[in-house]
């Protein structure tokens, strides 16, 4: 796993969850239950109706600039650049593109990079653009 293209990627997560939160037009919320959604709405706001939702893979695709839009993409396509982005090994996709939430992305990715989770947030926190 490249470490700091990880923490690039968990900061863009946070960005767009906080645009997608304050219903920003064209923000991409976070959803691990789901690899895309385009209805609109995130599993616990269903009153929002602007924006999409996109797992882990999902935003590390859209970092890529890959020539397909995501709307457009396969589930083995976004992760198979998700998993290129980030650097990670066919055991580190397997396991986390399927974990449950953010949470336990973070908690993951704390214990492989030997930090505690609140370190890791804190270097999220530090490559925010928002």
């Amino acid at each position: 796993m490249n470490e700091s293209k990880m923490i690039e990627v968990l900061a863009h997560v946070e960005d767009e969850r906080a645009r997608f939160a304050q219903r920003e037009p064209g923000a991409v919320g976070f959803n691990m239950a789901h690899w895309f959604d385009n209805s609109g709405r995130m599993p616990d706001e269903a009153s929002n109706i602007c924006g999409t939702t996109a797992c882990l893979a999902g935003h590390a695709y859209l970092m890529s600039n890959a020539p397909v839009p995501i709307r457009q993409a396969t589930e083995d396509r976004i992760a198979s650049v998700g998993a290129r982005v980030l650097e990670l090994d066919d055991d580190e996709e397997g396991y986390l593109f399927y974990l449950d939430s953010l949470d336990d992305v973070y908690r993951y990715v704390a214990e492989d990079m030997g930090v505690d989770v609140q370190v890791l947030r804190d270097k999220v926190q530090g490559e925010r653009k928002s």
